[in-house]
């Protein structure tokens, strides 16, 4: 068999597994990340978290704490709070998700701004961002 026929039938075979992935709508499970975004750096805020997810968790080495509170059914209403002197900024927190396509829901409630004031949460907003 000759060089021409093998890589036609190269390519096609790669065309065709690279067809096959291209829609694939199965669950990929994966980390995904809350980034708040907003006039300027909080201190703290006040979010709710609705559907499946494991341990919320802050992204190592950012100075924040998360204190996760359980609500109803698969619902939790998280705190995070930047230690003392330090600003939330870049992703807040991160979490495990079992379908990166449909990551549960982040709904900002309420936000601290650094001299502990509570601005306008209207002016703030959450971003799912899956790498």
């Amino acid at each position: 068999m000759s060089r021409r026929p093998l890589r036609s039938l190269a390519l096609a075979g790669a065309l065709a597994l690279a067809a096959g992935c291209a829609g694939s709508t199965e669950p990929t499970g994966g980390l995904v990340s809350v980034i708040l975004q907003g006039p300027a750096p909080a201190r703290a805020v006040l979010f709710r978290l609705v559907g499946p997810h494991q341990a919320i968790t802050v992204p190592s080495g950012y100075p924040f704490r998360v204190y996760p509170t359980p609500g109803t059914g698969d619902t939790v209403i998280v705190a995070v709070v930047a230690n003392q002197g330090q600003l939330l900024t870049g992703a807040i927190v991160t979490t495990q998700v079992p379908n990166v396509r449909t990551p549960p829901t982040f709904t900002l409630l309420q936000v601290a701004a650094a001299d502990y004031s509570l601005p306008n949460a209207a002016l703030y907003s959450v971003v799912i961002h899956t790498p």
